[in-house]
């Protein structure tokens, strides 16, 4: 049998048109929209900030894969996560050349490539096809050479995905248009600055041309007072907010923007009623919830199949981005810590510290104990006020004598009536 006939097809070029009015929209189009483009740099810069750790069972792995820690090598990890998500949401496809792999054959490090610069070979049944090859920027590339994320927009049986630019072209071009009305409006919209009135009806259209051509060449980009006769007069025209600007449309452009992307409208500046703490919060939960987890989610999947071992899990912390005000966020340790009330402790001090950066309880003793051994005095007093007499005290003639323990190991902390203290290289 021969092998199965192969096709190469651009990436999107199996869409139909996008629309049957407007232009087709493209990414710099979209993204020239002021919501569509905070839209976008609300959803790729959450993915891009959140910490990303590989987990076996409910263990942290420790270190971490290098794949997690650093992607790409020329670039900052929130950098790389954050353009595979715009790749995902604009176009439906993130693709990524396989870089560096290690001794298993697992990638250690990727490259991403924009899916304008990829096509695709497929092979197999035309109606659900297999892809057979990757053209990246101008080479070819096996796919077990291409790490190749599909959006979960995707149609079935199909083996690419689907982004905004491919679902809802007719919108972002609606939402382009209003925008272009707008400005074309300011710059060519027949709105004359002013109107320049010569109350002498036998004035020939020379004569005005000239007395314009005189008022622009003497006023135009000055601040200089203007001087009429009793005959002429100026008259400034005004812009009308809601004829320029137009008010109401902009507006709901805002919330269709939101629904592309999943967004509350406030996020994206759109007019809402009250307004409390409380319900900016919610709002928060909901924007991550609903245009944040869905990514998120297709990432961790992605990556735990296709770049970590088995029995291996990436996990995005999303609860980092919903980060309280302090009070709150220390309040909520308390009752996980067991109190104030009725409750259980499910939580370890260490583990608290260990979410506000700080040293575990056990390294702070070592550091205290450390400095007990260096200074030669007993862990209760260490990094407090030194005894009188002591070097620091200015008191030379106190002195404190010192206590040995017969057989002792120098540097070593023995237990005694105050707790134990430290043997120098002197005491044993």
């Amino acid at each position: 049998m021969g092998s199965p006939p192969t096709t190469d097809t651009a990436l999107g070029g199996w869409m139909p048109p996008p629309t049957r009015v407007l232009p087709a929209p493209s990414e710099r189009t979209a993204l020239s929209v002021p919501a569509f483009w905070r839209g976008h740099a609300y959803v790729t810069g959450s993915l891009g900030l959140l910490p990303v750790s590989a987990w076996r069972e409910n263990d942290e792995l420790d270190p971490q894969p290098p794949l997690l820690r650093q992607p790409d090598p020329n670039q900052t990890p929130m950098a790389f996560w954050a353009q595979i998500t715009s790749a995902l949401t604009l176009y439906g496809n993130a693709l990524c050349v396989i870089t560096g792999t290690d001794r298993l054959g697992y990638p250690t490090s990727l490259f991403p490539v924009h899916p304008l610069y990829a096509a695709v070979k497929f092979a197999g049944n035309p109606s659900d096809p297999l892809i057979a090859g990757w053209y990246l920027a101008g080479r070819f590339y096996d796919p077990s050479q291409v790490w190749h994320v599909k959006s979960h927009l995707g149609r079935a049986g199909w083996p690419l995905g689907r982004g905004l630019l491919d679902t809802v072209p007719d919108g972002i071009a609606a939402v382009s248009a209003v925008q272009d009305y707008g400005a074309s409006y300011f710059a060519s919209g027949g709105m004359p600055p002013g109107v320049l009135k010569i109350h002498r009806p036998e004035v020939t259209q020379a004569q005005a041309d000239e007395a314009k051509a005189n008022w622009t060449a003497k006023f135009a980009g000055t601040n200089q007072i203007a001087v009429l006769n009793e005959l002429t007069d100026f008259t400034p025209v005004a812009y009308k907010p809601v004829d320029s600007q137009m008010v109401e449309s902009r507006q709901l452009t805002l919330t269709e923007v939101a629904l592309m992307w999943g967004l509350p409208p406030s996020k994206l500046g759109a007019p809402t009623g009250s307004y409390t703490y409380k319900n900016a919060e919610m709002e928060e939960i909901q924007a991550r919830n609903d245009a944040v987890m869905p990514w998120a989610a297709l990432l961790e999947q992605a990556v735990s199949i296709d770049l970590l071992p088995r029995g291996q899990y990436a996990i995005w912390n999303l609860d980092a981005k919903l980060r309280t005000d302090t009070l709150t966020r220390f309040q909520a340790y308390q009752f996980a810590l067991g109190g104030p009330g009725p409750t259980s402790q499910w939580l370890l001090p260490d583990e608290v510290r260990g979410w506000e950066h700080l040293d575990t309880m056990s390294e702070t003793v070592a550091a205290i104990a450390q400095e007990a051994i260096e200074q030669g005095t007993s862990p209760e007093t260490a990094g407090t006020t030194p005894y009188a007499g002591g070097p620091d005290s200015g008191n030379d003639t106190a002195q404190v004598p010192p206590q040995t323990t017969q057989g002792a190991t120098p540097g070593k902390f023995y237990p005694g009536p105050e707790g134990g203290m430290p043997l120098g290289t002197t005491g044993g």
